[in-house]
């Protein structure tokens, strides 16, 4: 992602929370600037904020990629809290520390994904996560309750999937549903910032230790295109993307084709 932003000649800010890979990443890539930042720790995002902000008093694009995927059928407590706790409430962390400095019309694109579809749960948490009138303080209740149930043994019984992806599925299912939370309280800004959700695909990135069918470059795509190369439009608001098209919340499925996507060894 950031390589083909800074090949455009976008300024870009990268960030990690391993000091040693951002370095070697920013000198290949010479990006505007490179801040260490762990999603998880409150005091790390403080800290990456100052040094953002210094960097660039304004940003116009926040890119959310952070993440962690952990595929088992057995579902262990600290496994699914290191998983919604990067996926989910990091990605929430760094939003709100860095939503004050996004510019007029600035952008927010949440790396999302296609195991967040709604067919992943039960009928009544459908209704749940995709309430129309859903806050940030119901969707945090719904992963809270999977912690819960993750704890007691009872995730199934409460409606949650028992697949091998689930934990990483429910993280970002998680997250969509704060992404249309977020996406209407932005648009309501005077700033009017418009945030999407997209999902580049399963990638041969360290997310699926290279074991992915598409390249990086590919999955890219997608996210350049809504951070950077699309018109800004205020009715893409809350909506997700792949392959620069609309997909279906509910099945994952293209919008315009009904296209499936299909995935024998997992999707992202």
């Amino acid at each position: 992602i950031s390589k083909k932003l800074i090949a455009d000649g976008a300024k870009v800010i990268m960030t990690d929370k391993d000091e040693s890979r951002l370095g070697e990443a920013a000198s290949e890539l010479k990006p505007f600037g490179a801040v260490k930042l762990d999603t998880t720790s409150e005091d790390s995002v403080k800290l990456a904020k100052q040094k953002i902000k210094r960097l660039s008093p304004r940003i116009d694009v926040l890119v959310n990629n952070a993440g962690v995927a952990h595929h088992s059928e057995s579902f262990e407590l600290t496994k699914a809290e290191l998983t919604v706790g990067i996926n989910y409430y990091g990605t929430k962390r760094v939003t709100k520390a860095l939503y004050p400095l996004l510019s007029d019309h600035g952008r927010i694109v949440n790396v999302c994904s296609y195991l967040g579809r709604l067919a992943e749960v039960s009928e009544p948490l459908q209704k749940r996560f995709s309430d129309p009138n859903a806050t940030e303080e119901s969707i945090d209740n719904l992963v809270e309750e999977f912690l819960t149930g993750v704890k007691e043994g009872d995730y199934k019984e409460r409606g949650f999937n028992d697949s091998m992806y689930s934990m990483y599925g429910l993280s970002k299912l998680a997250l969509i549903a704060w992404t249309k939370v977020l996406a209407r309280e932005a648009m309501a800004d005077p700033r009017k910032i418009l945030v999407t959700g997209c999902c580049p695909g399963w990638c041969r990135t360290d997310l699926s230790n290279h074991t992915g069918r598409r390249s990086a470059e590919t999955g890219a795509k997608v996210v350049v295109w809504l951070a950077a190369e699309v018109d800004y439009d205020p009715t893409m608001s809350g909506k997700l993307y792949r392959d620069n098209q609309e997909f279906d919340w509910q099945t994952g499925n293209l919008l315009s084709t009904g296209e499936v996507y299909s995935t024998p060894t997992g999707t992202n």
